[in-house]
């Protein structure tokens, strides 16, 4: 792997602290978790995105998402927080690739995480905060995403 780009990826032990203060405690029961986010999915996509997005985007991907759920699409959350709510934190020196994460710093549910908690186990990764975004910098700006994933790219073959 040559380079390692990330969004809203903070420590695991950080993201393990997101999910204890976020999700809600049937979800993290495996396959109970699944079956649950299914039977709830439109009330999941209605409660989860005004969580994730600053005010006066709380409903940007909302209309969207439920038109996915309409055609068949799931709502993955409940598998995320298991995986996550298992993994244990690998040592600080497996990861040596160049590392830069975007942060969404207006982000509520992430508001007491530090983004730099990610230093743990990449102490070399860049952070790049793109304050007006939420949850999902790298779809809420876009372009932005693309400029930074090409300077990222193009540093990193330059050696």
């Amino acid at each position: 792997m040559a380079g390692l780009v990330l969004s809203q990826t903070p420590s695991l032990a950080s993201m393990q602290a997101w999910v204890d203060r976020t999700i809600p405690w049937p979800l993290r029961i495996p396959v109970a978790g699944q079956a649950i986010a299914w039977l709830f999915r439109k009330k999941l996509v209605k409660s989860w995105y005004p969580m994730a997005l600053p005010n006066g985007r709380k409903h940007l991907f909302r209309d969207t998402a439920l038109d996915a759920m309409h055609c068949g699409a799931c709502f993955c959350l409940a598998g995320i927080v298991q995986g996550l709510t298992r993994e244990t934190m690998p040592s600080a020196n497996a990861m040596a690739v160049p590392c830069t994460m975007i942060w969404g710093g207006s982000d509520p549910s992430h508001a007491p995480t530090d983004p730099t908690s990610l230093h743990q186990c990449a102490p070399h990764a860049e952070i790049e905060i793109f304050e007006e975004c939420g949850h999902f910098p790298d779809v809420e700006a876009p372009e932005r995403f693309a400029a930074l994933l090409m300077r990222h790219a193009m540093r990193n073959a330059m050696g």
